[in-house]
């Protein structure tokens, strides 16, 4: 699934107990979002988005898949993890596919949030617009 949406809250951090090297608490963090585009997949309008960190805790999360932040808005290549044991948890619940899954849209460009950068590639893609556009023609 592929949306355009707008960060709610972080909806719930929870541990599913100790698995780091050094014995500690591995977290987790639902965050709701608001879809504001559909560009590929049936969705709710409203989303659970399942990332490993703690809200609020940079140093508990990973640099290059940071915990989505409230207010921001994103594009997010999203993959079902409902059925997992462990994370589903018994509700509709959506992880975002890689770092190459998550973009921050500022203003009409969008920004990895890895880098930190504006997207660049092979075809151009600057606006938000012409990459919405290019992941339309890409899927259907």
């Amino acid at each position: 699934m592929i949306v355009r949406a707008r960060v709610i809250d972080n909806a719930e951090v929870y541990s599913v107990g100790s698995g780091s090297a050094r014995n500690l608490p591995i977290y987790f963090t639902d965050t709701r979002v608001a879809v504001e585009r559909l560009l590929k997949g049936v969705a709710p309008q409203e989303l659970l988005v399942w990332q490993t960190g703690r809200a609020g805790d940079p140093g508990n999360s990973f640099a290059d898949l940071p915990i989505l932040k409230p207010g921001s808005r994103v594009l997010l290549f999203l993959t079902n993890i409902s059925s997992d044991p462990n994370h589903g948890r018994g509700k509709v619940k959506f992880a975002i596919v890689s770092p190459d899954g998550l973009y921050e849209i500022h203003s009409d460009r969008l920004v990895t949030v890895a880098l930190g950068t504006n997207v660049t590639n092979e075809a151009a893609v600057s606006t938000l617009q012409a990459f919405e556009a290019r992941v339309l023609t890409t899927v259907r």
